[in-house]
Formats: C-alpha cells, sequence, structure tokens
C-alpha cells in the first residue's frame, strides 16, 4: 500500500483531499454538502494512520493539540495569510477573527483587501479584487460555485494578462475588459507615487502589496479629483506590471511617464467592482479546460453562462470564440470567420444551422477531419537555435540544452557543380540519401547540396550532423504523403456545414453532395433508410407463427445524443404493425360457450442510426433500439415482447452498409466531413468543397508541418 506524505502546505491547501481512509471527499458545491460532524477527528486521524508519512516537523503535535473545528480553521486560515505575506502582503492587515461561513460548511477571515475561506475539503485559499467581487455576486460560499479550491492564480495565456479562481463548483476568469479611454472624463492623479509610497519595490516577494499600495494610491488620488504629476520610475513599472491589474492598474499604468492620463473607470473597475470576472461551468467549463482554458485560441471569458434565447442551450463567450452546449449535443467551440459567419445567420436561431455538433476541424482525405495542432505557450527568454530538454533527459546526464548545428553534405567522388543553397522538399517517394535527407527536411535543418541527381548517383556522399540528429538516416524509403493535405477548416452544426478557405475573408454554407461522378447516390429520404433498414435486418427477425408484418413506417427522428464520448446522429424512428390471432370464448344463452378467433395487433417503434465508417468509406446503419409502444391485449403484448428480444437483441448496434464511397468524385479526392441525419430523416453527405484554392504543390515540409504557405490551383 503506498505511503501518503503529508506536510502542512499538503493541508492547508487540499484540505482532507490529501487523502484519508475512511473519508469520503465529497466534491458537490458547498451549498449542499454540511462539513462532517467530526472534521477535527478526521484531520487527526489523516496525520497519525499508518499510511501517512508526515514531512512537517511538529504538525502532528500541532494537528492533535487541537482542541475544536474552530481552532484546526484557524490553524489552517493563519498558515494561508504566512503563506500569502501576512500584514504586509496584498491582502493586508486582519479585519476580523476568524468565524464559521453562514452555511456551516466552512470558515472564513476577512482582511483589508480580501477574504481567506477554509472548507475541510479543500483547504484555505484566499480571494480578492474583481474575482472575490464576482463570487459574492453569484451567492458566495452559498452559490452553485461553493468554497475556493485556488488561490487568486496567474492566468495561463501568453500575455499573462488575467487572473482565475477555480472553485467547488466551476471557475471564475478575470482579464481586463477592452475600454476606449475618454479623455473628458479623465484625470490626472495628483500625488507623486514614489518607492516611499509604497513597500520597497525591488524585493519579488513583496511586489504584489508594492502594487496595491500603488493601486491604492492611484484610486485614492484619481476619486478625490486632485490634479497633479505621475511619475512613475521603470522598476516601479516593472513591479506593477508583475503583480498584474488585478493588484493594479496596470493597464493605465503601462508606459506610464510624467504627466500621463488614467482613465478613472478603468482604475474602478480593476479594483472595486468585478468588471472582467466571469464564471465557467459544468460541461462548458470541461470542454474550455480540455481546450487549453485562457492559453487557448478562446482566451479569457467575457460572459457568464447564460442561457440561450430557446430555452435550451448554454454558451458563455470569450474573448475570440465562445463554447455553446445542449443536452443532447454536449460542448463545442465556434470562432474566428466560421463564428462570424454563423453569428450573421443568426446564430443558433437559424433552423438550417442550430448549434454546433462539433469544434472547428481540419477536413482529412483519409479519416475525414483532424484536429488543428495544440498551441502551446511559447518559451520567449530562450534563443531561436536552443532546444530546452525536459527534465527527465537532464536527469539522465544530457546537459540541460542542445544548440542546433549547421548540416553539411560533400562529395569527394564528383566533379562539384555550383552549390545551390535550399529544402529539400519532395512529394514523390524517395530512396538511398535522398530519401534520408527528404526525412530530414522535415526538421527544418538547411542544407548544402548538389544537384538531386548527382547526389542520388553518388555512393560517397557523407554528411557531418549533431549525433543527436544520427538516426534520420536510414535505407528504408521516405513515407508518402497524401496527395493533399487540406489547411482549410469546417465546423459541423445541428442542420448543416460551415466552410472556411483558407485565405477567404469570410466562411460560407457548403450543400450536400446528392451523388458522385460515378453515379454513386449520397442522398437518402428518410423511407430510404426505413427500407433500407427493413431489407438488412430482415423482415423474419419481426415475424413470428402468431405475427406477420402489417406495416411498416418512417414516422420521424429522434434529436442527437450525446454518451459522454460522442454526439450520436439523429435516429430514424421506424414504425411497425405486427397482426396475429387470439381466441376468445364467447358465452352464448343456456350457457353455450364458443371459441371466437379474433385479430389482434401490436405497434413496434425502431430506432436506426446511421453513420460513417472513415476507416472503410462506408456509411453504415445499425438497429440501436426497440420498443413495443402498444398491443391489442396483454396476453399478445407478453408473446410479442418475448420473440423480439430473442431476435432483436443480438443484433443491436450490428452495423450494416447503406452505401462505400468511392475514393475519388470525378478524380478529384473526397474528404468526408459529415453524414448527417437532418430533422426530416434525409442523410445528407457533406465534403469538402472543390474549390479553385484547394491547396495542390505544396512542398512537403511546408504542407505538413507549417501549412501557412498556400500555393493556389488554377480553376477547373
Amino acid at each position: 500500500m503506498p505511503t501518503l506524505e503529508i506536510s502542512r502546505s499538503i493541508l492547508v491547501n487540499q484540505g482532507l483531499t490529501a487523502g484519508v481512509p475512511g473519508f469520503d471527499v465529497i466534491t458537490r458545491p458547498a451549498a449542499a454538502e454540511p462539513a462532517s460532524a467530526d472534521v477535527l477527528g478526521s484531520f487527526k486521524s489523516l496525520v497519525v494512520n499508518d499510511r501517512a508519512f508526515t514531512v512537517d516537523p511538529g504538525l502532528i503535535d500541532t494537528i492533535t493539540a487541537l482542541k475544536s473545528p474552530l481552532e484546526l480553521a484557524t490553524f489552517f486560515i493563519n498558515a494561508k495569510y504566512a503563506e500569502v505575506g501576512g500584514a504586509g502582503g496584498f491582502l493586508g492587515t486582519t479585519v476580523s477573527a476568524v468565524i464559521a461561513t453562514p452555511n456551516g460548511a466552512g470558515f472564513v477571515r476577512t482582511f483589508q483587501h480580501g477574504a481567506i475561506y477554509w472548507h475541510p475539503n479543500t483547504g484555505a485559499h484566499e480571494t480578492h479584487g474583481p474575482i472575490r467581487i464576482r463570487w459574492q455576486e453569484l451567492g458566495g460560499e452559498n452559490g452553485f460555485l461553493g468554497f475556493p479550491t485556488t488561490d487568486v492564480t496567474l492566468g495561463a495565456d501568453v500575455r499573462s494578462e488575467g487572473f482565475v479562481v477555480h472553485f467547488q463548483g466551476g471557475s471564475i476568469y478575470w482579464a481586463p475588459l477592452p475600454r476606449r479611454v475618454d479623455l473628458a472624463g479623465a484625470v490626472a492623479v495628483s500625488s507623486a507615487i514614489t518607492t516611499t509610497n509604497a513597500a520597497p519595490v525591488n524585493a519579488a516577494s513583496n511586489r504584489a502589496s508594492d502594487a496595491r499600495a500603488v493601486s491604492s494610491a492611484l484610486v485614492g488620488g484619481a476619486m478625490s479629483g486632485v490634479q497633479s504629476t505621475l511619475e512613475v520610475n521603470d522598476q516601479m513599472r516593472s513591479t506593477i506590471t508583475d503583480a498584474g491589474p488585478v493588484f493594479a492598474a496596470s493597464d493605465a499604468l503601462a508606459g506610464a511617464r510624467t504627466g500621463v492620463t488614467l482613465d478613472v473607470g478603468l482604475i474602478r473597475d480593476l479594483v472595486e467592482t468585478g468588471a472582467g470576472a466571469f464564471e465557467v461551468h459544468g460541461a462548458i467549463r470541461e470542454k474550455y479546460l480540455a481546450l487549453g482554458a485562457e492559453a487557448s485560441i478562446l482566451g479569457y471569458p467575457r460572459t457568464d453562462e447564460t442561457a440561450a434565447p430557446d430555452g435550451v442551450g448554454r454558451f458563455n463567450h470569450f474573448q475570440s470564440g465562445s463554447i455553446y452546449w445542449t443536452p443532447g449535443t454536449s460542448a463545442h467551440e465556434v470562432h474566428g470567420l466560421i463564428r462570424d459567419h454563423w453569428a450573421s445567420l443568426g446564430w443558433e436561431r437559424n433552423p438550417k444551422l442550430g448549434y454546433p455538433i462539433t469544434d472547428e476541424f481540419i477536413p482529412d482525405l483519409r479519416i475525414g477531419h483532424r484536429r488543428p495542432e495544440t498551441r502551446k505557450k511559447p518559451i520567449l527568454s530562450i534563443p531561436n537555435d536552443v532546444i530546452k530538454l525536459p527534465a527527465d533527459a537532464a536527469a539522465a546526464g544530457f546537459p540541460r540544452s542542445v544548440v542546433n548545428t549547421s548540416v553539411t553534405v560533400s562529395s569527394a567522388a564528383i566533379a562539384t557543380p555550383a552549390v545551390t543553397r535550399r529544402t529539400i522538399a519532395t512529394t514523390q517517394p524517395a530512396t538511398g540519401v535522398a530519401g534520408a535527407l527528404g526525412k530530414l527536411s522535415e526538421k527544418s535543418i538547411p542544407l548544402e547540396l548538389t544537384s538531386a541527381a548527382a547526389v542520388e548517383s553518388s555512393p560517397s556522399v557523407t554528411a557531418t550532423l549533431d549525433p543527436s540528429l544520427f538516426g534520420v538516416f536510414t535505407t528504408t524509403p521516405a513515407s508518402t504523403p497524401a496527395n493533399q493535405r487540406s489547411v482549410n477548416r469546417f465546423a459541423d452544426f445541428e442542420n448543416g456545414v460551415l466552410f472556411w478557405f483558407r485565405g477567404a475573408t469570410s466562411a460560407s454554407t457548403i450543400s450536400p453532395l446528392s451523388s458522385t461522378a460515378d453515379g454513386t447516390s449520397l442522398s437518402f429520404t428518410g423511407a430510404d433508410v426505413a427500407a433500407a433498414a427493413m431489407m438488412k435486418i430482415g423482415k423474419s427477425a419481426f415475424e413470428t407463427v402468431n405475427a406477420q408484418l402489417l406495416a411498416m413506417t418512417f414516422v420521424g427522428t429522434t434529436g442527437y445524443s450525446f454518451d459522454g464520448a460522442q454526439v450520436h446522429n439523429r435516429r430514424h424512428k421506424l414504425q411497425l404493425i405486427l397482426q396475429g390471432i387470439e381466441t376468445n370464448t364467447i358465452t352464448f344463452p343456456l350457457g353455450v360457450q364458443i371459441p371466437q378467433p379474433v385479430a389482434v395487433t401490436a405497434t413496434i417503434e425502431l430506432q436506426v442510426e446511421v453513420w460513417f465508417d472513415a476507416s472503410q468509406r462506408r456509411i453504415l446503419l445499425a438497429l440501436t433500439e426497440w420498443t413495443l409502444t402498444q398491443a391489442s391485449s396483454g396476453s399478445y403484448a407478453t408473446a410479442i415482447s418475448t420473440a423480439l428480444h430473442a431476435k432483436l437483441d443480438p443484433i443491436l448496434w450490428t452495423s450494416f452498409e447503406l452505401v462505400t464511397l468511392p475514393d475519388t468524385d470525378g478524380g478529384a479526392p473526397i474528404a468526408v466531413l459529415s453524414v448527417k441525419t437532418l430533422p426530416n430523416g434525409v442523410v445528407g453527405v457533406f465534403v469538402e468543397p472543390h474549390h479553385n484554392l484547394l491547396l495542390t504543390g505544396v512542398d512537403l515540409l511546408a504542407n505538413a508541418v507549417t501549412p501557412s504557405v498556400v500555393v493556389f490551383s488554377q480553376p477547373n
């Protein structure tokens, strides 16, 4: 059994989630979870149990000496207060004692510029500034967000412009709102702010409190309307910027010099209101975090989670996009020109599009689509020719960084023609040295080469390389890339597909492909799908000795459904009527009883789902569910139900082919973007359009690694 390592910091920041045998950690919002009746006992058992290894001297003695939950909470809150700088930190001096929160689930202590909350499951965490204000507006610990599970933390975006606090039921993010400075309402701040007004600015540990002091002075001067000059030296400006605008009005002070004009409203928003702070929770938050949250293309939220006008969906808007959610489609992002076009058409209220059912994807000839490459926060502090190695590599004895060496290729056995500098790139399979160099080009290594023909024909070509690159030289042929690799984008919606050609100034709505050049039909009505399903399943699956199939009708579709991993297509609903005979006994006068045959019926509903199998390029269908919805008698219902369970249950989710797509449409490759069942039952196949902007002839490196260089073909 593994040993649990416990320290004061772990208990302060994690609470009982650090792990204690027999204690059930609850993660629901605090409003629904009263604290454990034996919170103190739980912590004592945690630090003394035989699985725990306490690395903080005196921690066991301290915890076991505490007499009440209030003392326990005071201990952790005070430890957090010391961790963030105490009275000299950004929270300032103490305003209140440690008290129980109104819901009785935790404890709180307030300070000049914020508060520290403690909950037994989450630990002690500070909140302040706009995020704290917004949290309190949403109900604080009594609201759906519950208690904080982190402190106010600097955002992971490239510019580090915002902050975040995670809570039990969601997160609140803050970033400065875009503002246009109104010179008529601006004021020149009077008091000359020097290092005397704040704490010493050269102490990194005091940066937050320094900036907070600057912010307080700024707001005090601005609000009093005193006119004067603001003097900010380079060192002070660096301090304010590093501390971030939650602690000080860094936006207003960016590049500040003598006589700067400040936007008073901006300063007020930074320190006195919750402006710029918005919550994200539930499935939308899960999608946001999966995409990279504030470090992703979406940036920071610009709305709370909001109900869509139809009362079904929910959404959050972000700096550079949106995430929309419904119960059937789950949460998906939409951004850029595709989002702009969707918005221009009425958002989800447009019945020809509806809600998004995918994120933005890249078309792919082989698998239908692929996700854009993950964007990572760049390392700005090292030169372009230096690669930062993982810690594991350094621990294994490798140097902590490697400088790329130049690569030269020479030939001693042949006459040397004029040397041309170029990057090897080929769209044809290559063998030998040329093939190896073709692979090498994917690493963006500059090469000095003779002509390609001379290199290929000479057996004595040698290369001088950094040893770490030797692995690229093999005798096997280079892999053959796909003929074309798209750099376009598309997003799938409930009832349509929006497409953007790289280089175009707007996205467009595309129509389904009805048939291919070889005559393969790719459009199916609801009746077509129903007939195909019955043909594949077989009439005998529904008929028994006492049941004949009387009628089959396509009656509509379901909505989309989300199974926790993927969005499923709408399903076709088929209604089947079975007919049989039951014998009823009729009693006549004088007690005469005569058996009488009576026709009985049962109504069955089938659900059939259609989807695209990209690996086999086939459109498939399957029976996914069946229900006995009505029967003339209870005995007939029982008999039919028993027979259908035996015949239909074994074939649920068995795939049957509806059609196989050809490899090309009149010679042009087909990238299937979506196979969609519309509300009327029509199945449409949406493919990447053959357009004069279709990427062709791009060299291997640009196409496979950095598809930002676009070479267009001539119009067809």
